[in-house]
C-alpha cells in the first residue's frame, strides 16, 4: 500500500481493531491457560487485507517498489503526475 492519508487511517483502524481482538482472544483463552500470542494480529491482518480490492484509495505495490526511499519518492511523484 502506498502511504497516503487514506492508508494511514486504515492502518490506525487496524491497530485499534487488533487491540480489541487481542483482548477478546486473551480473555477467551485464559480459562484453559493458553496465551493469545500473535493470533489476534494475524487474524486482523487477514481481515484488513481481504477487502483491499474494493478500496480504490488503497493501492498495492510490490516490495521492490518500496525497497528504498528513492523508489518511494519516485512512486509518489509518478502518482501525483498521474492524478493531474
Amino acid at each position: 500500500m502506498v502511504l497516503e492519508w487514506q492508508s494511514t487511517i486504515y492502518a490506525f483502524i487496524g491497530v485499534i481493531f487488533s487491540a480489541i481482538v487481542f483482548a477478546v482472544i486473551a480473555v477467551a483463552l485464559s480459562p484453559i491457560g493458553m496465551p493469545a500470542l500473535t493470533a489476534p494480529f494475524v487474524l486482523t491482518t487477514w481481515v484488513f487485507l481481504l477487502p483491499m480490492a474494493g478500496f480504490r484509495a488503497l493501492e498495492r505495490i510490490s516490495v521492490t517498489e518500496c525497497a528504498s526511499t528513492k523508489s518511494l519518492a519516485r512512486l509518489r511523484t509518478s502518482e501525483s503526475t498521474r492524478a493531474e
